[in-house]
């Protein structure tokens, strides 16, 4: 299949039967079309012909009027089947069809009965003039007049009403006075100027409205009471009263105004100024009817180019209802033809011999809305240009067959290109489709996407502005600024929707009471605002004044200083275990300490004598072994305890990460052999900088590769990754542990601690602990994963030179801080910082904050007592072992042999 895909000579068949059968188509189905219009498939073959004999009909009738009127010769052997009678009359109804004097011309010698003939009526005046075609079935034949009326325009230069026949006449210059219908008009009654009342001219007593007036020489002056307008329905005029004079009924309206008219105006216009009436006349014409029949059987020449417009007709009809039906067997098939071939082409579009994939062409870059403007003018061109050849032929003298052929031609290539066009894009869109994201190859998107970019800029711009603005904004003023802009929108939408004077009333009312409430609000929460600033700058003490407050603002300033007050309590308890703790492990450190650098040189005094006993030596290697251990754990608890509370110097600088990662590693590489595990670095090939202080991260990674070497299991691999994410450096320890970790990560960093529960290794449980605090006293983050028997440690460290993010502390993370009240120099800031927080997240907070300090002491309490329970083991232990040197010393008092 891929290779008739990339077959040229398989996409040129496919592109051939694609508009073969697309052609096919359309002739199917048009001819289809044609049948249906015609009555093809619903009437009988003698009903159609029928119906064209009475169409051909009507065309010969015609050509035989404009023969008898003199206006066309007619050829007489192509009216060989035509029988007709010319008639001219007034009305059908007055002639006898069947009286041969009836008619003024005939061709017919005898005449048939009336009901086979068929009538044609025409009527024609002095402008009427014949369409007349070239004896095709198809052409039209018509008489056309010009006009059946004549208009006659006139001046109107005065109204009339007459009383005495209660009618408005128009009159024009020439003296004639043309009475015009207010049927369906409307009177508009006027006071001071506006429209008062209305009424319909229908049935309407004008008398109503015209009041008498006698003079003093006794004659009656009649005028009208009221100022109107009257409005002629039928042409929109309008007419005032004023202007209408009222003409007495004594009075003749020829005998002083004119000559009256029968005729009313048919219509009323305005222009520049002057007021014309029409009238329309019917212009003269006669009457003429042409009665016809068709000669059957049909004579003369049976062929479509020679035959009469009957022969042709009962030609095609015959070859129609003989193919009526091949149509839809030929539509059928190329409509299944034309949906394979096309198919095959959108398939094998893009694919080309010799390569492998979708191989665009030149023209699959051009952009896919540019692509198809160009194929729109295209084909609007082709279409235009179509238009006007066939215009052109239309006009063409001549048989009317003749350049057929040649214009089927043409029209044919014209087709076949239009079809080429719109297949080469369509295979475009095909290769862009299989490509993927079409549509972004398109100016429609990269103008769009600008736009939108430009916009999203914009926006940003803005809602900066706007940030900006009520960033630097009191309270009070964002919620005058809020109020007033709400203010003003309710105001302009009651003007626009011309609310009435009760309406803006109880709205002005509304803002007049609702307003101050809402400062005096406002104000109170700046109040609450002030105190919750205080209290987040580290005043703990500060209480606010709830007196005069609303009813759940008092609440909410009442828990603020609640909160306050917790906080401090809770403060000062963790200040005071802590105090606790350190002065605890201090002192007993400070006692353990002078016994046990006694037990130190004393053993190594010892251990320098020259003594025989192996015994003796093995009790003095216990010694050592156990006082150096004591030793250590004494020094591991006095740093931890130092790295805890923030004693312990900082010196921050910057340090090349790898560099002191290698150089640890190195130096556990004969323990990593002796317990034959595998260490694996990963780290980029330049330097990554970090910012911290060399001794401490050194024992950070010193802790974590001590551990990895006690608890791993022998023969497997330890991983150590470096890597930098953005802003950060992420070093990652992992091994698999040798002991079952049935502990969680939490409780693995605390002190004193060990994953191995049976205790057989060396350790004091210390290392995690000292590690994640030196790591946070560095301001990076330690994170501790179990999962089964693997150990995961993650350290984070900001890049050197990366602007630090100081993290949000919890109200809980704030009183668990140990660096926070030790180090005032570096510690306030943070101190600041997760107190805001804290009040920031008060409400999310409050409900845990007692259980989380009630935690927090529980295990700074256990924690304590666990130190205690290890010191009170290391004196047991270092009282047993005096012990055993007290009683190994008397055995060799006892017996001094034993010694040589």
């Amino acid at each position: 299949m891929e290779k008739l895909k990339s077959s040229l000579a398989a996409k040129i068949t496919a592109v051939v039967l694609v508009i073969v059968s697309l052609l096919l188509l359309v002739a199917g189905f048009t001819g289809m079309a044609a049948m249906d219009a015609v009555g093809g498939y619903q009437t009988g073959k003698e009903e159609m012909l029928g119906k064209a004999y009475e169409q051909i009909g009507k065309n010969y009738s015609v050509i035989a009027l404009a023969d008898y009127l003199e206006q066309y010769e007619a050829d007489e052997q192509m009216m060989s089947n035509f029988y007709y009678g010319i008639v001219k009359a007034k009305d059908r109804n007055e002639v006898d069809f069947t009286n041969p004097d009836s008619y003024v011309a005939t061709n017919f010698a005898d005449i048939p009965d009336f009901e086979k003939l068929q009538v044609e009526e025409y009527d024609i005046g002095e402008d009427s003039y014949f369409e007349i075609g070239k004896n095709g079935i198809l052409d039209s034949y018509y008489v056309n007049n010009a006009s059946n009326y004549t208009n006659m325009e006139y001046r109107i230069d005065e109204w009339l009403y007459d009383l005495r026949t209660e009618t408005f006449y128009a009159r024009t210059e020439e003296s004639k006075l043309f009475p015009v219908s207010l049927d369906n008009g409307t009177i508009y009654v006027l006071r001071d100027g506006a429209i008062d009342d209305e009424f319909s001219l229908t049935g309407f007593h004008m008398e109503t409205i015209i009041a008498s007036e006698t003079t003093q020489e006794g004659d009656v002056y009649r005028r009208w009471k009221e100022d109107a307008i009257l409005v002629f329905n039928d042409s929109n005029e309008e007419l005032s009263l004023r202007d209408v004079v009222i003409v007495d009924e004594t009075l003749d309206m020829e005998e002083h105004y004119g000559e009256v008219q029968k005729q009313s105006p048919d219509y009323i216009s305005h222009a520049l100024g002057t007021t014309f009436l029409g009238i329309r006349y019917k212009n003269k014409s006669e009457h003429y009817m042409v009665a016809s029949y068709v000669n059957e059987p049909l004579i003369g020449a049976q062929t479509f180019d020679n035959g009469d417009m009957f022969i042709q007709a009962k030609l095609c009809i015959d070859f129609a209802y003989q193919m009526r039906y091949v149509g839809v067997v030929i539509a059928v098939i190329s409509l299944i033809v034309l949906l394979v071939s096309f198919f095959f082409l959108m398939a094998s579009a893009g694919h080309h011999r010799g390569k492998n994939g979708i191989s665009p062409w030149f023209m699959d870059y051009v952009p896919l809305d540019l692509y198809a403007a160009g194929v729109c003018l295209a084909e609007t061109a082709i279409i235009f240009l179509v238009a006007v050849y066939m215009d052109a032929i239309s006009g063409w003298g001549g048989n009317r067959f003749s350049g057929i052929f040649s214009t089927a031609v043409i029209l044919l290539c014209v087709i076949v290109l239009a079809l080429l066009i719109v297949i080469a894009y369509c295979m475009s869109f095909a290769v862009r489709v299989k490509l993927g994201k079409w549509w972004r190859h398109t100016l429609v998107y990269l103008l769009l996407k600008k736009c939108l970019h430009m916009l999203a800029k914009c926006l940003r711009l803005c809602r900066s502005v706007v940030q900006s603005v009520f960033s630097s904004m009191t309270l009070l003023w964002k919620a005058w600024f809020l109020l007033g802009g709400l203010a003003f929108l309710e105001f302009v939408a009651l003007e626009v929707y011309w609310a009435d004077a009760r309406l803006m009333m109880f709205w002005l009312m509304e803002k007049i009471v609702l307003y101050p409430v809402m400062i005096l609000a406002l104000m109170q929460l700046k109040r609450l605002q002030k105190g919750a600033r205080q209290i987040a700058g580290g005043q703990l003490d500060y209480q606010i004044d709830t007196s005069h407050m609303f009813w759940e603002i008092r609440k909410h300033g009442e828990y603020l200083n609640d909160i306050g007050h917790g906080m401090n309590s809770a403060v000062n308890e963790r200040m005071k275990s802590e105090h606790f703790k350190t002065e605890l492990i201090t002192n007993v450190s400070h006692d353990i300490k002078t016994p046990l650098t006694s037990i130190i040189n004393y053993v190594d005094l010892l251990q320098k004598e020259e003594i025989d006993n192996p015994t003796v030596h093995e009790y003095l290697e216990v010694l050592h072994r156990q006082s150096a251990r004591l030793k250590k754990l004494i020094e591991d608890l006095m740093e931890a305890s130092k790295a805890s509370t923030g004693s312990l110097h900082v010196m921050m600088e910057k340090c090349d990460a790898g560099v002191m990662l290698i150089q640890t590693v190195g130096e556990f590489e004969e323990r990593l052999m002796a317990e034959q595990i595998e260490l694996q670095i990963k780290k980029p090939d330049t330097g990554v900088f970090i910012e911290a202080d060399h001794r401490h991260l050194w024992r950070v990674f010193d802790n974590l590769m001590n551990n990895i070497c006690k608890y791993a299991q022998p023969s497997t691999r330890a991983y150590v990754n470096l890597d930098q994410i953005g802003p950060q450096v992420m070093i990652t320890f992992r091994n698999i542990s040798r002991y079952q970790l049935n502990i969680s990560s939490e409780e693995l960093m605390e002190r004193f601690v060990r994953g191995d529960s049976s205790r057989n290794t060396e350790g004091s449980g210390l290392g995690i602990s000292i590690a994640k605090s030196l790591t946070e006293l560095m301001d990076g983050t330690f994170a501790l994963t179990v999962d089964g028997d693997l150990f995961k440690v993650v350290l984070t460290f900001p890049v050197y030179g990366a602007e630090k993010m100081v993290p949000l502390h919890s109200a809980q993370q704030l009183i668990g801080d140990r660096n926070a009240f030790e180090k005032p120099d570096k510690g306030d800031a943070r101190i600041m910082d997760g107190i805001a927080s804290g009040i920031q997240n008060a409400g999310a907070y409050a409900a845990e904050f007692g259980q989380g300090v009630a935690d927090k002491t529980g295990r700074a309490v256990r924690r304590a007592g666990k130190y205690a329970h290890q010191v009170r083991q290391a004196i047991r232990q270092v009282k047993e072992e005096e012990a055993q040197l007290r009683q190994a010393d008397d055995r060799m008092k006892r017996n001094p042999d034993e010694k040589e």
